[in-house]
């Protein structure tokens, strides 16, 4: 019989439609009904995770454990036995997803919240099998794995039959293992920060990044198009997100298309917020020193062009007056309030450990007045964070570090080069500094020293800095003078050895009249290592064996005005730099009267997972090739002499196959095709780049000029022009210089 009825639907979902005669069910049918609501200003990540740290409710309550919280995310164990699909699909309706490791300090973080609560070894974890590739639950390609405990492992067995990874709580941040769909553990869930709505007359301090929400996508439907409207209807926007630093009101358009291919616009309400200046706040030292000498005191100002001041210390006790007297180390924070925004700025205050040649260990208490005999007594009597100064003289002795804290000589207290000279760690054929295998997070900065005679010491690699196994570390050497390191036994790394641990940044450092060809084997060595920056180093008189730096397992090396020559190696196909899994970006560097061995070059590389970006650099070896390999690389804006060689593409570009022309001293000859070759600094946004070159000129100059190509500035904007005859009679050849005439 023919029936009509008609029913109205007020929200998304499925409908089911069913047709029945007086007896039995004679059809039925489901309709999937959906409504698309006016798109929606945000702000991204706004707002916490679903569950930050309170109980889960629910089936899985009872069995459940609050890890912890790591950069914004927070962690929950689900002890139940499931498989990995059923724990995915547990994970995402309680609003997060299995947990995805995405470093190995975030790894290391979950793998430290576990031990705390002493729970189950093996967790399914946020990664799977597509049938192509490895991918995380949210179908991106991985970041981040660790297979069998190695970055480089990318093949685990039994692909694609044992489709699910999971890792084990003993070795989190190592093993990762692939198992059968069918097996059952337990699992993380990790729950991510949700955004925010935009409410109305929300205020915001400075600038705002916001986002619209929300457009069509895999996940589900939306809108193809969003663009913002002003309060005039003009559009000011047609993409995701904008940033406003002004007062503002807004209104988001959404086109969306029906199931019927009609399209239709949705408007929202109008969003007005504010956009406040932050006050301006300026902090003065009037005592010129933020170390207390002892029984001193420190006079901090705090002064705002708007609002009000006041200082907060480590305890959380307020001092409501712009005027703060310090006699106690620790961290004073200045404060800047208005009715709608704040400014903090903290001042460090420390009482250090003094360490002088005519300090005694037994009886000295560490004061200025009073201090200790040697620098590894006051490391150990040091906290954590701590600074210790060391007053001129030579010590001889290894240092070894357990703990995070600033060593310096009198150079940083006083702002004076002549304390990097004469504060000496005679290493007397030993090694200088030393860390090994401590927990936890550390930040270890080293400043102002001469380093000599440090060698490769018998079981134990690394001579003048030797840096191991702690991957939260973060080692800072500043204004380092090592020299005749690594000259006698058969050694390695004889200037810095770097494993395992965070990063390493050296600044403002020299490397000088050190090794031999037979005993110093790769005097750099960095590996497994998030980052390693060289900025302001100069590299001359070092004799070697193989490489001057082995590079492996890092994610991004950098080097920045840096001056390396009249190095000295004579090993067959041996190379300056020996990259291995490594992002490599260099800027400024001069390579220049080096003595390569035979079939030697700048550049090796092992393997082919080596990223190397070269600009404003010049790139001498002699009568050798810069690369003997078929890698691709980019080489940018740099002098190149003899030639690249190797079958790989120079992506790069305005190169030039010259003599660099350089003076003894590493500065450019006046007609120096270097000059005025190099890009200016806002474009090298891969790179380590300042305003000044190794020796504080400014770049460029002259203003307004090209900058040049090397760790030196020329004072000229281009070369002058000159002409080199070689050979003779009628083999007479010409080279023209700085033309293209």
């Amino acid at each position: 019989a023919s029936t009509a009825q008609t029913v109205g639907v007020a929200q998304t979902g499925d409908y089911v439609i069913e047709v029945t005669d007086q007896y039995t069910c004679v059809g039925k049918d489901t309709m999937s009904i959906y409504f698309q609501s006016a798109p929606q200003l945000v702000i991204e990540n706004g707002a916490p995770a679903v569950y930050s740290g309170q109980a889960i409710t629910g089936t899985y309550g009872n069995n459940t454990t609050y890890l912890g919280e790591y950069e914004d995310h927070h962690y929950y164990s689900i002890r139940n036995y499931e498989s990995w699909t059923n724990a995915r699909s547990i994970a995402e309706s309680l609003g997060g997803s299995l947990f995805i490791p995405n470093s190995l300090s975030e790894g290391e973080a979950i793998d430290d919240f576990i031990e705390d609560e002493n729970i189950r070894e093996e967790y399914w974890i946020g990664v799977y099998w597509n049938g192509t590739d490895w991918v995380d639950v949210n179908d991106e390609a991985l970041i981040f794995t660790f297979w069998w405990g190695s970055t480089t492992n990318t093949s685990p067995y039994d692909t694609p039959y044992s489709t699910y990874p999971y890792a084990r709580k003993s070795t989190w941040s190592s093993d990762w293992y692939n198992t059968w769909s069918n097996d059952s553990r337990p699992f993380i869930v990790e729950f991510e920060p949700t955004d925010a709505p935009v409410t109305f007359n929300q205020a915001f301090c400075d600038s705002i990044e916001l986002k619209a929400n929300s457009f069509v996508s895999a996940d589900g439907p939306g809108f193809t198009e969003i663009y913002w409207t002003d309060s005039q209807g003009d559009t000011i926007n047609e993409t995701e997100y904008k940033t406003f630093y002004d007062d503002s009101n807004v209104t988001l358009n959404g086109v969306f298309t029906r199931s019927d291919g009609q399209t239709c616009d949705i408007s929202s309400t109008t969003y007005s917020f504010d956009v406040f200046s932050s006050p301006n706040l300026v902090v003065t030292n009037y005592s010129g020193t933020a170390d207390l000498l002892g029984g001193d005191t420190i006079v901090l100002v705090a002064t705002t062009d708007a609002g009000t001041v006041s200082w907060v210390d480590s305890a959380g006790t307020v001092t409501n007056n712009d005027t703060l007297l310090v006699t106690g180390p620790g961290i004073y924070t200045a404060k800047a309030a208005t009715a709608n925004c704040e400014s903090f700025e903290d001042v460090q205050v420390y009482r250090p450990i003094y360490v002088a040649k005519t300090g005694d260990d037994t009886n000295g208490d560490g004061s200025f007045t009073n201090p200790f005999l040697t620098i590894q007594h006051g490391i150990d009597i040091a906290s954590e964070g701590q600074k210790i100064y060391v007053l001129p003289g030579t010590y001889q002795e290894t240092v070894n570090i357990d703990k995070g804290v600033v060593i310096a000589s009198d150079l940083e207290r006083l702002n004076d080069i002549a304390y990097r000279d004469s504060t000496i760690i005679d290493a007397n054929g030993g090694q200088g500094f030393v860390m090994n295998d401590i927990n936890n997070y550390h930040y270890v900065e080293i400043s102002g020293f001469t380093i000599k005679e440090a060698n490769y010491v018998t079981g134990s690699d690394g001579g003048a800095f030797r840096f191991n196994n702690n991957s939260e570390t973060e080692v800072v050497l500043k204004n380092i003078l090592v020299k005749n390191a690594g000259t006698s036994g058969f050694g390695f790394h004889s200037f810095i050895m770097a494993n395992s641990i965070k990063s390493l940044m050296v600044f403002d450092s020299d490397f000088l009249n050190s090794g031999s060809q037979q005993d110093n084997r790769y005097p750099f060595a960095m590996n497994n290592l998030d980052f390693v920056e060289f900025n302001n180093v100069n590299i001359q008189d070092v004799q070697f064996a193989m490489w001057l730096f082995q590079i492996a397992n890092v994610d991004n090396f950098k080097m920045h005005n840096a001056l390396i020559t009249k190095l000295d190696f004579d090993w067959s196909d041996k190379a300056i730099f020996k990259f291995q899994e490594v992002d490599v970006n260099l800027s400024h560097v001069s390579f220049w009267d080096n003595q390569l061995g035979e079939e030697s070059r700048i550049f090796d590389f092992d393997g082919s997972n080596v990223d190397l970006n070269v600009v404003n650099s010049i790139l001498e070896s002699g009568t050798k090739n810069i690369i003997n390999t078929a890698i691709d690389y980019s080489i940018s804006n740099s002098i190149i002499y003899p030639g690249v060689g190797g079958n790989g593409t120079n992506n790069g570009q305005n190169t030039i196959i010259a003599q660099p022309q350089i003076n003894n001293d590493g500065s450019l000859n006046n007609v120096s095709p270097a000059i005025g070759l190099g890009i200016n600094r806002a474009q090298l946004v891969d790179y380590l780049s300042t305003d000044e070159d190794l020796i504080g000129i400014v770049r460029p100059m002259p203003a307004g000029s090209n900058p040049d190509a090397g760790a030196l500035e020329s004072p000229l904007a281009q070369g002058d022009l000159d002409i080199i005859l070689t050979q003779c009679a009628y083999l007479l050849e010409a080279t023209v210089l700085n033309t293209t005439n």
